[in-house]
Protein backbone atom coordinates (compact mmCIF):
# COMPACT_ATOMS: atom_id res chain seq x y z
CA UNK A 1 0.00 0.00 0.00
CA UNK A 2 1.81 3.28 -0.79
CA UNK A 3 1.74 6.08 1.83
CA UNK A 4 2.82 8.51 -0.11
CA UNK A 5 0.92 11.30 -2.15
CA UNK A 6 2.51 14.12 -4.36
CA UNK A 7 1.09 17.71 -3.83
CA UNK A 8 1.16 19.80 -6.52
CA UNK A 9 -1.07 22.74 -5.48
CA UNK A 10 -0.55 25.77 -3.27
CA UNK A 11 -2.70 27.18 -0.39
CA UNK A 12 -3.53 30.06 -2.37
CA UNK A 13 -2.34 31.69 -5.71
CA UNK A 14 1.09 33.66 -5.35
CA UNK A 15 1.88 35.93 -7.74
CA UNK A 16 4.87 35.98 -9.45
CA UNK A 17 6.50 39.34 -10.82
CA UNK A 18 9.25 39.37 -13.25
CA UNK A 19 9.67 43.14 -12.88
CA UNK A 20 11.12 45.01 -9.93
CA UNK A 21 9.54 46.45 -6.92
CA UNK A 22 8.87 49.95 -7.06
CA UNK A 23 11.18 52.59 -4.84
CA UNK A 24 9.56 55.18 -3.24
CA UNK A 25 10.96 58.56 -1.90
CA UNK A 26 9.55 60.24 0.80
CA UNK A 27 10.27 63.64 2.35
CA UNK A 28 9.25 64.41 5.77
CA UNK A 29 8.59 61.07 6.93
CA UNK A 30 7.71 60.52 10.44
CA UNK A 31 8.78 57.51 12.26
CA UNK A 32 7.08 56.20 15.08
CA UNK A 33 8.99 53.21 16.84
CA UNK A 34 8.03 50.26 18.09
CA UNK A 35 7.35 49.90 22.08
CA UNK A 36 10.26 47.56 23.30
CA UNK A 37 7.88 46.77 26.47
CA UNK A 38 4.93 45.32 24.20
CA UNK A 39 5.51 42.75 21.46
CA UNK A 40 5.43 44.48 17.59
CA UNK A 41 2.50 42.30 16.30
CA UNK A 42 0.48 42.95 18.97
CA UNK A 43 0.29 46.65 18.10
CA UNK A 44 1.43 49.77 19.60
CA UNK A 45 1.00 52.61 16.96
CA UNK A 46 4.26 51.99 15.22
CA UNK A 47 5.33 52.90 11.89
CA UNK A 48 6.27 55.57 8.98
CA UNK A 49 3.72 58.15 8.15
CA UNK A 50 3.17 60.70 6.05
CA UNK A 51 2.90 65.06 7.48
CA UNK A 52 -1.12 64.42 7.66
CA UNK A 53 -0.56 61.19 10.40
CA UNK A 54 -1.35 58.83 7.59
CA UNK A 55 0.88 55.53 7.28
CA UNK A 56 3.05 55.52 4.33
CA UNK A 57 1.81 52.29 2.44
CA UNK A 58 4.79 51.28 0.83
CA UNK A 59 6.34 50.65 4.46
CA UNK A 60 3.66 48.86 5.97
CA UNK A 61 4.63 44.61 6.83
CA UNK A 62 1.59 42.79 5.31
CA UNK A 63 0.81 38.68 5.83
CA UNK A 64 -1.48 37.42 3.58
CA UNK A 65 -3.53 35.95 2.15
CA UNK A 66 -5.09 39.57 1.64
CA UNK A 67 -4.05 42.50 3.04
CA UNK A 68 -3.41 41.82 6.35
CA UNK A 69 -1.46 44.66 8.71
CA UNK A 70 0.75 43.04 11.25
CA UNK A 71 1.40 44.85 14.45
CA UNK A 72 2.03 48.62 13.19
CA UNK A 73 -0.87 51.24 13.25
CA UNK A 74 -2.20 52.84 10.11
CA UNK A 75 -2.28 56.65 11.31
CA UNK A 76 -0.94 58.27 14.04
CA UNK A 77 -1.97 61.02 16.17
CA UNK A 78 0.97 62.28 17.96
CA UNK A 79 1.67 65.99 17.69
CA UNK A 80 3.90 65.57 14.36
CA UNK A 81 5.26 69.21 14.85
CA UNK A 82 7.39 68.99 17.66
CA UNK A 83 9.39 65.28 17.25
CA UNK A 84 13.20 64.96 17.12
CA UNK A 85 14.51 65.41 13.87
CA UNK A 86 16.65 62.35 12.79
CA UNK A 87 20.80 63.22 11.84
CA UNK A 88 22.05 64.11 8.61
CA UNK A 89 22.37 61.30 6.24
CA UNK A 90 21.18 58.99 3.57
CA UNK A 91 18.26 57.27 5.03
CA UNK A 92 16.75 53.76 3.58
CA UNK A 93 13.81 52.34 5.39
CA UNK A 94 14.84 48.14 5.81
CA UNK A 95 11.30 47.59 7.54
CA UNK A 96 10.26 45.46 10.13
CA UNK A 97 13.66 43.17 11.39
CA UNK A 98 11.99 40.09 12.63
CA UNK A 99 14.31 37.97 15.14
CA UNK A 100 12.69 34.70 13.72
CA UNK A 101 14.76 32.51 10.80
CA UNK A 102 11.81 32.06 8.43
CA UNK A 103 9.92 35.19 8.79
CA UNK A 104 13.36 36.75 8.43
CA UNK A 105 13.96 35.03 4.91
CA UNK A 106 10.84 35.82 4.03
CA UNK A 107 10.05 39.17 5.00
CA UNK A 108 12.83 41.23 6.42
CA UNK A 109 15.03 40.36 3.47
CA UNK A 110 12.59 41.14 0.69
CA UNK A 111 13.20 44.80 1.63
CA UNK A 112 16.71 44.25 0.70
CA UNK A 113 16.81 44.03 -2.84
CA UNK A 114 18.78 46.63 -4.21
CA UNK A 115 21.57 45.14 -2.61
CA UNK A 116 21.36 42.63 -5.82
CA UNK A 117 21.73 45.60 -7.93
CA UNK A 118 23.94 48.28 -5.99
CA UNK A 119 25.80 48.62 -2.69
CA UNK A 120 23.75 49.50 0.00
CA UNK A 121 26.40 50.14 2.77
CA UNK A 122 26.45 53.67 2.41
CA UNK A 123 22.86 54.50 3.15
CA UNK A 124 21.67 54.81 6.89
CA UNK A 125 19.65 51.81 6.91
CA UNK A 126 16.45 52.53 9.57
CA UNK A 127 14.16 49.52 10.46
CA UNK A 128 11.52 49.04 13.13
CA UNK A 129 12.67 46.33 15.79
CA UNK A 130 12.55 46.45 19.54
CA UNK A 131 16.47 46.38 21.28
CA UNK A 132 18.89 47.96 19.27
CA UNK A 133 21.26 47.31 16.03
CA UNK A 134 24.15 45.75 18.07
CA UNK A 135 21.13 43.36 19.76
CA UNK A 136 19.98 42.24 16.20
CA UNK A 137 23.19 41.31 15.25
CA UNK A 138 24.26 39.19 18.41
CA UNK A 139 22.12 36.59 16.46
CA UNK A 140 24.05 34.70 14.38
CA UNK A 141 21.70 34.31 10.74
CA UNK A 142 21.08 38.18 11.46
CA UNK A 143 24.66 39.09 11.49
CA UNK A 144 26.22 36.13 8.44
CA UNK A 145 23.49 37.11 6.33
CA UNK A 146 23.74 41.04 6.41
CA UNK A 147 27.69 40.18 6.70
CA UNK A 148 27.21 38.69 3.49
CA UNK A 149 25.70 41.74 1.26
CA UNK A 150 28.42 43.98 3.15
CA UNK A 151 26.36 45.52 5.89
CA UNK A 152 27.47 45.41 9.69
CA UNK A 153 25.51 46.90 12.71
CA UNK A 154 27.07 50.34 12.09
CA UNK A 155 24.74 50.42 9.11
CA UNK A 156 21.69 50.42 11.17
CA UNK A 157 19.84 52.56 12.61
CA UNK A 158 16.49 52.26 15.28
CA UNK A 159 15.24 55.10 17.12
CA UNK A 160 13.60 55.13 20.30
CA UNK A 161 11.54 58.28 20.21
CA UNK A 162 9.40 59.81 17.24
CA UNK A 163 11.58 60.85 14.99
CA UNK A 164 11.40 62.87 11.74
CA UNK A 165 13.48 61.63 8.65
CA UNK A 166 13.83 65.00 6.34
CA UNK A 167 14.32 62.26 3.06
CA UNK A 168 13.99 58.45 3.65
CA UNK A 169 14.22 55.82 0.46
CA UNK A 170 11.42 52.87 0.98
CA UNK A 171 11.59 50.07 -1.44
CA UNK A 172 8.74 47.75 -1.78
CA UNK A 173 8.92 44.30 -0.78
CA UNK A 174 9.95 41.84 -3.19
CA UNK A 175 8.11 39.11 -1.51
CA UNK A 176 5.24 39.29 0.76
CA UNK A 177 4.04 36.28 2.59
CA UNK A 178 1.60 34.34 1.01
CA UNK A 179 0.60 37.40 -1.79
CA UNK A 180 3.68 37.40 -4.11
CA UNK A 181 6.89 36.98 -5.20
CA UNK A 182 9.54 39.02 -7.56
CA UNK A 183 12.36 37.54 -9.46
CA UNK A 184 14.76 39.65 -7.71
CA UNK A 185 13.95 37.99 -4.61
CA UNK A 186 15.02 34.75 -5.71
CA UNK A 187 18.12 36.80 -7.51
CA UNK A 188 19.23 38.17 -4.16
CA UNK A 189 19.05 35.31 -2.41
CA UNK A 190 21.34 33.48 -5.17
CA UNK A 191 23.64 36.56 -5.10
CA UNK A 192 23.96 35.47 -0.91
CA UNK A 193 24.48 32.13 -2.01
CA UNK A 194 27.39 33.35 -4.18
CA UNK A 195 28.70 35.36 -1.26
CA UNK A 196 28.59 32.90 1.24
CA UNK A 197 30.99 30.42 -0.55
CA UNK A 198 33.19 32.20 -3.14
CA UNK A 199 35.95 30.98 -0.85
CA UNK A 200 35.24 27.30 -1.27
CA UNK A 201 35.84 24.77 -3.42
CA UNK A 202 32.25 23.17 -3.62
CA UNK A 203 32.33 19.39 -4.51
CA UNK A 204 29.11 17.43 -4.56
CA UNK A 205 27.87 14.85 -1.92
CA UNK A 206 25.39 12.09 -3.01
CA UNK A 207 24.66 10.62 0.47
CA UNK A 208 21.08 11.25 1.40
CA UNK A 209 20.26 13.60 4.48
CA UNK A 210 17.40 13.83 6.84
CA UNK A 211 16.59 17.11 8.38
CA UNK A 212 15.39 16.35 12.15
CA UNK A 213 13.56 18.48 14.19
CA UNK A 214 14.64 14.93 17.01
CA UNK A 215 16.34 17.59 18.80
CA UNK A 216 14.68 20.92 18.58
CA UNK A 217 13.35 22.25 21.85
CA UNK A 218 10.40 23.66 20.65
CA UNK A 219 8.69 24.78 17.50
CA UNK A 220 5.72 25.36 15.51
CA UNK A 221 4.91 22.19 13.76
CA UNK A 222 6.71 18.88 14.06
CA UNK A 223 6.19 14.90 14.07
CA UNK A 224 6.18 13.35 17.72
CA UNK A 225 6.98 10.17 15.88
CA UNK A 226 9.85 11.54 13.63
CA UNK A 227 12.49 9.31 15.88
CA UNK A 228 11.00 6.02 14.22
CA UNK A 229 11.71 7.78 10.43
CA UNK A 230 14.95 8.60 11.89
CA UNK A 231 15.76 4.85 12.54
CA UNK A 232 15.01 3.28 10.03
CA UNK A 233 16.93 6.11 7.49
CA UNK A 234 19.86 5.83 9.22
CA UNK A 235 20.01 2.15 8.90
CA UNK A 236 19.51 3.31 5.54
CA UNK A 237 22.58 5.09 5.44
CA UNK A 238 21.08 8.58 5.61
CA UNK A 239 22.69 11.12 7.21
CA UNK A 240 20.87 12.93 9.64
CA UNK A 241 21.23 16.55 10.12
CA UNK A 242 19.98 18.89 12.67
CA UNK A 243 19.92 22.43 11.02
CA UNK A 244 19.26 24.49 14.48
CA UNK A 245 23.23 23.00 15.29
CA UNK A 246 24.47 24.64 12.15
CA UNK A 247 25.87 28.17 11.82
CA UNK A 248 24.40 29.69 8.32
CA UNK A 249 27.52 29.13 6.44
CA UNK A 250 26.87 25.36 7.14
CA UNK A 251 23.65 25.38 6.21
CA UNK A 252 24.17 27.22 2.82
CA UNK A 253 26.96 25.11 1.79
CA UNK A 254 24.93 21.82 2.90
CA UNK A 255 21.79 22.82 0.15
CA UNK A 256 25.04 23.55 -2.19
CA UNK A 257 26.85 20.70 -2.08
CA UNK A 258 23.86 17.63 -0.77
CA UNK A 259 22.06 16.86 -4.14
CA UNK A 260 19.58 14.47 -2.07
CA UNK A 261 17.74 16.36 1.01
CA UNK A 262 14.44 15.37 2.60
CA UNK A 263 12.99 16.83 5.33
CA UNK A 264 9.37 17.61 7.01
CA UNK A 265 7.92 21.03 6.79
CA UNK A 266 9.59 23.99 8.56
CA UNK A 267 11.28 26.95 8.78
CA UNK A 268 15.31 25.57 7.62
CA UNK A 269 13.98 24.68 3.79
CA UNK A 270 13.67 28.58 3.66
CA UNK A 271 17.56 28.25 3.23
CA UNK A 272 17.31 27.05 -0.33
CA UNK A 273 16.59 30.50 -1.54
CA UNK A 274 20.34 30.93 -1.73
CA UNK A 275 20.76 28.38 -3.85
CA UNK A 276 20.56 24.38 -3.88
CA UNK A 277 22.34 21.45 -5.93
CA UNK A 278 20.23 18.86 -6.19
CA UNK A 279 16.83 17.68 -5.28
CA UNK A 280 14.82 18.65 -2.23
CA UNK A 281 11.20 16.70 -1.25
CA UNK A 282 9.56 18.00 1.74
CA UNK A 283 6.99 16.43 3.73
CA UNK A 284 4.00 17.86 4.53
CA UNK A 285 0.53 17.36 6.77
CA UNK A 286 -1.42 18.77 3.79
CA UNK A 287 -2.79 18.36 0.36
CA UNK A 288 -2.26 21.49 -0.23
CA UNK A 289 1.16 23.25 0.14
CA UNK A 290 1.95 26.79 2.60
CA UNK A 291 2.15 28.98 -0.52
CA UNK A 292 5.00 30.18 1.54
CA UNK A 293 6.91 27.95 0.03
CA UNK A 294 6.00 29.49 -3.60
CA UNK A 295 8.41 32.74 -2.47
CA UNK A 296 11.35 30.78 -2.65
CA UNK A 297 10.55 28.29 -5.45
CA UNK A 298 8.39 30.00 -7.82
CA UNK A 299 11.96 31.30 -9.57
CA UNK A 300 13.58 28.30 -8.49
CA UNK A 301 15.20 26.14 -11.32
CA UNK A 302 15.06 23.07 -8.79
CA UNK A 303 11.85 23.45 -6.89
CA UNK A 304 11.22 21.45 -3.99
CA UNK A 305 9.11 18.49 -4.38
CA UNK A 306 6.16 18.07 -1.76
CA UNK A 307 4.53 14.57 -0.72
CA UNK A 308 2.15 14.25 2.42
CA UNK A 309 0.83 11.36 3.81
CA UNK A 310 -1.57 9.66 6.46
CA UNK A 311 -1.03 11.56 9.85
CA UNK A 312 -3.48 12.78 12.78
CA UNK A 313 -2.40 15.28 15.59
CA UNK A 314 -0.90 13.94 19.19
CA UNK A 315 -2.82 14.59 21.97
CA UNK A 316 0.02 14.35 24.31
CA UNK A 317 0.13 16.67 27.03
CA UNK A 318 3.70 17.00 26.90
CA UNK A 319 4.21 18.14 23.02
CA UNK A 320 6.96 20.08 22.53
CA UNK A 321 5.57 21.39 19.04
CA UNK A 322 2.32 23.89 18.46
CA UNK A 323 1.23 21.34 16.30
CA UNK A 324 2.53 17.88 17.17
CA UNK A 325 1.63 15.13 14.43
CA UNK A 326 1.82 11.51 14.41
CA UNK A 327 2.21 9.89 10.64
CA UNK A 328 0.18 6.28 10.88
CA UNK A 329 2.89 4.54 8.76
CA UNK A 330 6.22 6.09 9.48
CA UNK A 331 8.49 3.19 8.71
CA UNK A 332 6.84 2.84 5.09
CA UNK A 333 6.35 6.52 4.75
CA UNK A 334 10.17 6.47 5.55
CA UNK A 335 10.96 4.03 3.03
CA UNK A 336 8.91 5.84 0.42
CA UNK A 337 10.58 9.05 0.68
CA UNK A 338 14.34 6.90 0.12
CA UNK A 339 12.73 5.45 -3.32
CA UNK A 340 11.15 8.64 -4.70
CA UNK A 341 14.79 10.67 -3.74
CA UNK A 342 16.42 7.74 -5.37
CA UNK A 343 14.58 7.54 -8.79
Amino acid sequence: MTSLRRCVRYSNKVDARLSDPSVEIWRRAYYVPINDRVAWEHGGGWGLFDADGATIEASNYYRGPGKNVVGQGLSTDLPLSSIDVAPPGKYLYGGNLINHYGHFLLSTLSRFWLAHIEDISHYRIVCHAAGTPSSWFSNRFVRDIFGSLGLTEKNFVVFKRPTLLPEVMVPRPSAEEHNFTHQIYNNLGRTIGQNFLRDFELEINDRPIWLSKTKLGSGVQGIANEDRIVELMEAEGVEIIHPQELFPLAQVMMFNTRSKIMSAAGSALHTKLFGAAGRVICLINHETINSNYALTETFSPNPIEFYTCDMHESTSATKKFNQSLVIENPENVARELLSAIHN
